[in-house]
C-alpha cells in the first residue's frame, strides 16, 4: 500500500511542476526574444530588385560585388507609393551582398522599422548583420549614412523598387544603387 501511495504522490509532483513550468513559459513569452532569428526568415521570396557591381566605384558600405535588395510586404508597399515614402512598423529590408566576382553571398545586412523608443533617434530603424542587431556604435554608422536618403522624403532608404523610377538612380549624393560613398547602406 506504501508503494502506491508513494507512487501516486510522485505524480502528483510530476503533474504539479508540469504546469507551473507551463505557466512560467507563459510568464515569459512577452520578454523572450523571437525564437526565429531574422537569418532563418526565408526573405527570398520577397519582393526584390538587384543591383548591379559596385567594385571600384569609390569607398563602399557594404564592399563587394553586385547586391540583392529584398522588401517585405509591408515595406515593398511604402516604397512603390508616389511622393514620400514613410515604412510602416514591420517593414523590414534585407541585402545580400555578393563577393566582387559574385559566385557567393559575403554579407546579408537588414533594417528592420520599429516603434521602440531606443531607435527613435534612427527613423525606428534597427540595423542588422547576418541576422543579428548591431552594436549602437555600428548603427551609428549605418544611420549617418542613412539619413543621407532623406528623412521625411525616402525614410532613410536608398533603393527602389520602381524600374522607372529614376529619382533616386544616377545623382552625385551616392545615392545610385551602388554603395559608393556609403549610399545604400545597411540593408536598402
Amino acid at each position: 500500500m506504501l508503494k502506491y501511495q508513494i507512487t501516486l504522490i510522485l505524480i502528483l509532483i510530476g503533474c504539479i511542476a508540469f504546469v507551473a513550468c507551463e505557466r512560467a513559459q507563459e510568464a515569459l513569452m512577452p520578454v523572450m526574444p523571437d525564437p526565429e532569428p531574422e537569418m532563418m526568415l526565408d526573405y527570398s521570396s520577397w519582393e526584390h530588385v538587384v543591383l548591379e557591381n559596385a567594385v571600384g566605384t569609390g569607398a563602399t558600405a557594404h564592399a563587394g560585388g553586385s547586391r540583392t535588395v529584398y522588401f517585405n510586404e509591408a515595406a515593398a508597399l511604402a516604397n512603390k507609393a508616389e511622393g514620400t515614402k514613410m515604412y510602416p512598423i514591420g517593414s523590414m529590408i534585407y541585402k545580400e551582398v555578393m563577393n566582387a566576382d559574385n559566385t557567393m553571398v559575403t554579407q546579408l545586412v537588414s533594417m528592420m522599422k520599429s516603434d521602440d523608443p531606443m531607435y527613435a533617434d534612427h527613423g525606428g530603424w534597427v540595423y542588422g548583420v547576418g541576422g543579428d542587431e548591431v552594436s549602437t556604435e555600428v548603427a551609428a554608422h549605418c544611420d549617418s549614412c542613412h539619413v543621407k536618403a532623406g528623412e521625411g522624403m525616402n525614410d532613410y532608404v536608398f533603393v527602389s523598387l520602381m524600374k522607372a523610377d529614376d529619382s533616386m538612380n544616377g545623382d552625385d549624393t551616392g545615392m545610385n544603387g551602388d554603395d559608393t560613398n556609403g549610399g545604400n547602406g545597411n540593408g536598402s
